[in-house]
């Protein structure tokens, strides 16, 4: 009890501007109501049943993963929490956002022991307000219920994973090599590979330039747990890029071939559309 009282003394403005910043989210949260997918979901979830069924879960996950999107993770959790009252999804996702800004903290926060309570908790209120500024359709990202866990979510199991390679680029204490660590991080890297499309690219190349720059610049042993790390990011992410139902998608949306065509499709277009507003 000492020990957390002087802990809390000694951070008082931090963690005070944490619950507050906890607070505002969940009011946010509270007063957001549900939108587009979230009735479609809903009713898939209640169409005939009203008591939890981790089967059924299931079932509906997998077949949306091969009807519509690789994103099974995402889907999976949401399909978990339309079976209970929203309140119960408020706490979460304003515990994740908040975890999220505090990520983001840690990977940005000086070492320097020099810097104060005051100034530490600043910069956690600078980090929260540029998620709001940064952050295109805030509401359609961090508070509506299907968009939220598809990218608020994802973000933060990023974010997690990412905090490791920073940890160990700075020679921070990190995870040791052993067997149960390198199964949490292979859990973390499918599920922040499988995330979002797009995001999961940028997580791949952020980890394989730690990976080079350590090994390969700075010439030092790479922990087992590393590569993990990245193998399993890269696995996940593959279940999402070459799903069977993101090449469904893509050709109901009149894109044959999935996403790898429709990303070169994309930057033909834009070429296309720069060379025509020039002329």
């Amino acid at each position: 009890m000492k020990k957390i009282t002087e802990t809390f003394k000694k951070n008082k403005a931090l963690i005070i501007t944490f619950f507050a910043i906890f607070i505002l989210l969940f009011i946010i949260n509270s007063l957001t109501i549900w939108a587009a997918d979230d009735y479609a979901f809903y009713n898939n979830v209640w169409l005939g049943e009203s008591k939890f069924s981790f089967l059924r879960v299931y079932e509906r996950s997998t077949a949306f993963y091969f009807a519509w999107t690789g994103r099974y993770l995402s889907t999976f959790i949401n399909y978990i929490f339309l079976y209970f009252p929203k309140p119960i999804f408020d706490v979460v996702n304003s515990l994740i956002y908040t975890g999220l800004v505090y990520l983001i903290y840690r990977m940005v926060k000086s070492d320097d022991k020099k810097t104060t309570d005051k100034q530490n908790a600043l910069l956690v209120i600078t980090i929260f307000c540029l998620t709001w500024l940064l952050v295109p359709s805030v509401g359609q990202v961090m508070f509506w219920q299907i968009g939220s866990v598809i990218y608020l979510w994802m973000y933060f199991l990023m974010a997690l994973l990412v905090c490791y390679y920073i940890r160990l680029l700075r020679k921070q204490k990190t995870l040791k090599d052993n067997i149960i660590n390198i199964i949490l991080i292979t859990i973390l890297g499918l599920a922040a590979g499988n995330g979002f499309e797009t995001n999961s690219l940028v997580l791949l190349m952020f980890i394989f330039l730690s990976i080079v720059y350590i090994r390969f610049i700075k010439k030092e042993k790479l922990p087992k747990v590393a590569i993990f790390g990245f193998i399993a990011s890269l696995l996940g992410f593959f279940t999402n890029f070459f799903s069977p139902g993101n090449s469904v998608r893509m050709s109901e949306m009149g894109t044959e071939g999935g996403l790898v065509t429709k990303v070169f499709y994309y930057v033909y277009y834009f070429k296309e559309e720069k060379t025509r507003w020039k002329t």
